[in-house]
């Protein structure tokens, strides 16, 4: 057996005779052996059969090693009827006490004393495969915690004996370990899970244990890119704390978990290229620098292509930490026209994770129509006689190859009677007629439109420029105001889309539903319930943390507690009643102890049965005259935090007397051995108010 465990056995004691037997037990291992019960009897047999009776024996291993020994059964009734001495019973004791151990190693069959990442990207998954050894020759049943050590402080402490849990608060440590996670949460800095996170292992067997790490990026900053950090400004370590807890054993093994995170780090210089103009059929090449700013991580990129004029070369590959990679980009027009494209590049890590895209911008044209090559052939050609040699473009030459393409591109067209080749068959058609026109007629008719096109342009534009400016010249029917109506007026407009950063709420942990005060009937029939679990099975499940889903389905209220008008030094007491759905029990937790209004309250911790409601008395005690609104904080399984409000209004005490003096006089024909006086008293309070009234002198 294992230590310090105990072992136990059962034996069953059977009496044939018709008399009760009486027995009693002896054992030459005092201390380390306990029968019960030590001492009784065994019913006589009856018409059922004969009479049983179990004892059990307990055995307690404190060290480890060897124990023989033995039980002695006496019979008294036998002793009473013999001439000579009975001799007892004796019952053979052996058992071999081991040290029960626990460990946890990886694959290799290596002792695992902490788990380390390393560094990895954001988004990316790591695991960890862990087997934890059974070294005993009985089943324990382990809970995985694990967290921040400020998150499992008191875990910890417990672990090593040394607690420093506030001893008049008992919740203190649900309610910091609730904090510490709602604030992981917030922040996402808890980028670990482990599953199974409890579990039960066979003697002397195993079971795997698997620590997933992937970290979250907490949302990038708004900007120019040109001030993105470098992904080495952007690392963030993790460091928490691992705990098995065995059950029923107060061995523990603690683990460090460690990692880090940075974000991808490729930058490209520069990000934009411009091509100026290029002949058709022909192509210009840029160099674009694409550099890893992360110095531990090796990035893989891949350039999409997103157009067909536009081509990078290495079009995928892999950049070492702190190291640049060049890459060439080249334009190619198949087309006239004008050409841009955001070239994606997409980053994966070593495991093929994406981590980041950026996208280079390349702009060019292609104005001019150009010789189309010829195709390279023959059995003699070899490889490189395929390549294109390079042309890589002057930048200041980009700017003039534009405006001489401009230039040789903008038509400056020749009226049609003056042109050369046009004059004889001009001349020899003549005028006058419908289907010919002489030259001096083309002229004049070209005139004429110029002179229409004119006006037209001179009226849209008097137009516009009074649409703007909103003025209507006054006449008679429109008396100077202004004749728009139900009009957009021409101004610019912004994009109807919202924005994100304006929007609230939208990441906000799902909250139970809250429901009104309940009346004092129905509060009578709510059950306080226990304060904390008892097993150490019920401590795992209530310490697991709740699905959205499961959150939503609780029910608490009220909303806020307002106690209304209270006297200074008054106890008042108002209910929060929360209302399980769920088909498990949850663990809740008011932390009373933040306020000192409400130190007085009991039952503040409560585990509240599946498919069941617990009230939990909230007292207000105030010895300050003041307006109270404060926020009353509870936690749920030690993972969730909420808040209620607390109102009331405290207010002193004060009766108004009638008079300040009684006077007793008893009247000269009075035989009564008594006199009354009445005192009238006003509650000008907006509450009760009890009082007592008492004399210095036994006469009153």
């Amino acid at each position: 057996r294992h230590n310090p465990l105990k072992a136990t056995k059962q034996l069953t004691l059977v009496n044939h005779g018709a008399a009760p037997a009486g027995f009693k037990f002896e054992s030459s291992l005092a201390g380390t052996v306990l029968v019960d019960p030590p001492s009784g009897e065994v019913p006589s047999a009856g018409a059922s059969g004969a009479g049983q009776l179990t004892v059990s024996v307990v055995l307690s291993v404190e060290h480890s090693g060897s124990i023989a020994g033995d039980i002695q059964l006496f019979l008294q009734g036998q002793a009473e009827r013999a001439t000579t001495p009975a001799e007892p019973r004796k019952f053979l004791l052996s058992a071999t006490g081991v040290k029960h151990t626990f460990d946890l190693v990886d694959d290799a069959g290596v002792i695992v004393t902490d788990v380390s990442f390393g560094p990895r990207f954001y988004g990316e998954t790591a695991q960890r495969t862990l087997l934890l050894f059974n070294n005993g020759p009985v089943e324990a049943g382990y809970l995985f915690n694990y967290g921040t050590p400020g998150e499992i402080k008191a875990k910890l402490d417990e672990a090593e004996g040394n607690s420093t849990a506030d001893a008049e608060d008992a919740n203190a440590g649900f309610l910091q370990t609730a904090r510490q996670k709602a604030r992981s949460r917030e922040s996402k800095d808890n980028p670990f899970s482990v599953c199974p996170a409890t579990g039960t292992v066979a003697p002397y067997s195993k079971t795997a244990v698997t620590i997933t790490f992937r970290p979250e990026a907490t949302g990038g900053s708004r900007g120019f890119a040109s001030l993105t950090p470098d992904s080495d400004q952007t690392m963030r370590s993790y460091d928490f704390v691992g705990l098995v807890e065995l059950f029923g054993i107060s061995h523990k093994i603690k683990l460090p978990i460690r990692g880090s995170a940075v974000a991808g780090g490729l930058k490209l210089s520069p990000g934009a290229l411009e091509f100026g103009d290029v002949h058709t059929n022909g192509y210009a090449d840029q160099f674009a620098m694409l550099t890893n700013t992360n110095s531990l991580l090796e990035v893989r990129f891949k350039v999409e292509k997103a157009s067909p004029y536009f081509d990078v070369q290495p079009a995928s590959g892999s950049v070492h930490g702190g190291q640049s990679q060049q890459l060439l980009v080249r334009y190619h027009p198949k087309a006239m026209g004008r050409h841009s494209v955001a070239l994606p590049l997409h980053a994966f890590s070593a495991a093929g994770h994406l981590v980041q895209t950026v996208k280079l911008s390349a702009r060019g044209s292609s104005l001019r129509m150009g010789p189309k090559p010829g195709l390279v052939g023959g059995v003699d050609k070899l490889p490189r006689d395929f390549e294109k040699e390079r042309r890589y473009l002057d930048s200041d030459k980009v700017a003039e190859s534009k405006v001489e393409a401009l230039r040789r591109t903008t038509k400056h067209s020749v009226p049609l009677w003056e042109q050369p080749h046009l004059e004889d068959a001009i001349k020899s058609a003549g005028g006058g007629s419908r289907y010919s026109m002489s030259k001096d007629e083309m002229a004049a008719a070209a005139a004429h439109r110029a002179q229409y096109d004119a006006l037209i342009s001179t009226k849209r534009a008097a137009k516009a420029q009074a649409a703007l400016k909103r003025f209507v010249a006054e006449d008679d029917v429109n008396l100077g105001l202004d004749t728009r109506s139900g009009l957009a007026p021409h101004e610019p407009r912004l994009q109807g889309a919202v924005d994100p950063l304006w929007l609230v709420g939208g990441d906000a942990e799902p909250a139970p539903v809250m429901q009104r005060s309940m009346p004092n009937a129905d509060l009578a029939l709510i059950p306080i319930h226990p304060a904390h679990p008892t097993s150490d099975v019920d401590k795992a499940a209530l310490a697991r943390e709740l699905s959205a889903e499961e959150l939503s389905r609780l029910v608490l209220g009220p909303k806020v507690v307002d106690f209304g008008f209270v006297a200074v030094g008054a106890t008042c007491t108002q209910h929060l009643v929360v209302a399980n759905t769920l088909s498990r029990a949850v663990h809740v937790v008011l932390d009373t102890h933040s306020l000192p209004e409400l130190c007085k309250s009991q039952h503040a911790s409560q585990v509240v049965p599946a498919l069941s409601k617990a009230k939990f008395p909230i007292s207000l005690n105030s010895f300050e005259a003041r307006r109270l609104d404060e926020r009353l904080q509870l936690c749920i399984n030690s993972s969730h935090l909420l808040s209620i409000g607390v109102t009331a209004d405290v207010m002193p005490v004060a009766l108004a007397l009638a008079t300040e003096e009684l006077h007793f006089e008893f009247a000269a024909d009075s035989w009564e051995d008594h006199i009354d006086q009445q005192l009238l008293m006003d509650n000008g309070n907006k509450f009760p108010v009890e009082y007592t009234l008492s004399s210095s002198d036994p006469a009153f």
